[in-house]
């Protein structure tokens, strides 16, 4: 589990009260430096992950944390910007439904508080001002990242497009083929059907054809036979007795 606390211990607030502002300032610098290590790694960690936080999102991510960090950072005595409700749609969205989102938000310092039953996410500043240090860096850690983020985000939403284009076109010649195939099939079966019809005709022609011919060599016959049955008898009739 990472662990999203600012790098901030009493030990060394009590030890500061007595401190320079100069030695005060360095070392909010150090803690603030500290931080956005773990910030940048929870980020690449967790915010980056591809597989499971989809490229958009990572972008919405990141923008609306910096737009939530810098409105604190530049107007630092407006307490409206320094609680959200926890039931917000653009925070729940955006940040606490991404995954690295919520790390995010505490690693810079924002904590949970329920109050009246309503959670809200709070950010409070502390009298050395090494959280507001903390959160400075995590919103140029953000901004720093986020042209990163956006090419990446651009990047995947191509390959998206060229993705569904070539499903597209592949469903496309699918269909195709289908149609192709039902065409051809469609001429197929004309085909048959036109050559069965021939073969019926040319049968039929055959048919009559072998009938024509019995015919005339019934007739033949027939006549052939009446011309012997008429000779037979001239015989006959010529034929004298002795």
């Amino acid at each position: 589990m990472v662990d999203t606390a600012p790098v901030v211990n009493n030990k060394s607030n009590q030890q500061m009260d007595s401190s320079s502002p100069k030695n005060v300032e360095t070392h909010n610098k150090k803690i603030a430096a500290e931080t956005r290590k773990k910030f940048v790694a929870v980020m690449e960690e967790k915010l980056l992950d591809y597989k499971h936080n989809h490229a958009q999102n990572i972008e919405n991510c990141a923008t609306t944390l910096i737009k939530i960090f810098s409105n604190i950072l530049d107007h630092p005595e407006d307490p409206k910007f320094r609680k959200m409700k926890a039931s917000s749609n653009v925070l729940k969205s955006n940040v606490l439904n991404i995954k690295g989102g919520e790390d995010l938000l505490m690693l810079a310092g924002f904590r949970g508080h329920v109050v009246e039953l309503q959670k809200y996410w709070v950010f409070e500043s502390d009298q050395h001002g090494i959280k507001d240090s903390v959160l400075s860096e995590c919103c140029s850690a953000l901004q720093k990242g986020l042209q990163t983020i956006h090419d990446k985000a651009e990047h995947r939403r191509r390959e998206h497009e060229e993705k569904l284009n070539m499903e597209k076109e592949r469903r496309e010649a699918i269909t195709k083929q289908m149609e192709d195939d039902r065409a051809w099939r469609q001429i197929r079966a004309e085909q048959a059907v036109a050559a069965a019809a021939d073969m019926a005709a040319a049968g039929v022609l055959e048919a009559t054809r072998a009938a024509e011919e019995a015919e005339a060599r019934r007739r033949e016959e027939t006549v052939k036979r009446e011309a012997r049955v008429a000779s037979q008898s001239v015989a006959d009739d010529l034929h004298v007795p002795t």
